[in-house]
């Protein structure tokens, strides 16, 4: 895997593996070394191809991300509810998808099923005992 300038949030050199071409902003900006930020169109297959870098976020980033969130400083200061109801409804898909066909590794979904917190209906973040 070669090696990638980014500039946000500030200037390094990270593993190609450690980005991704495309992902939706608002909800993995600052989270995940985004290039289509950062390069134009004509770099994509040379990222992903030569480099190594995904071309989206994946079933893994998601629960991570989601996980990230599952907190109480967050669930006092949640992020846009488009972000909340954009991952939740990707995880409820890969959830089925994972039934299926193993879609996400093994220690990703274990963080997810225990430590991630669950969405209301009313768009609260809470613990799993609850």
């Amino acid at each position: 895997s070669g090696l990638v300038l980014v500039r946000t949030p500030a200037p390094a050199w990270v593993r190609a593996a450690d980005c991704v071409w495309s992902a939706d902003e608002a909800t993995f900006l600052g989270h995940l070394n985004i290039l289509a930020r950062e390069y134009p169109e004509e770099v994509r297959a040379f990222a992903i191809d030569r480099l190594g870098c995904k071309p989206f976020a994946d079933d893994a980033d998601h629960a991570e991300r989601w996980v990230a969130l599952s907190n109480a400083a967050t669930a006092q200061r949640p992020p846009p509810s488009a972000v909340l109801l954009g991952l939740w409804a990707r995880l409820a898909a890969h959830t089925a998808r994972r039934n299926r066909e193993r879609s996400m590794n093994a220690e990703s979904w274990e963080r997810l099923v225990s430590k991630g917190w669950a969405l209301t209906h009313d768009l609260r973040l809470v613990p799993p005992a609850e």
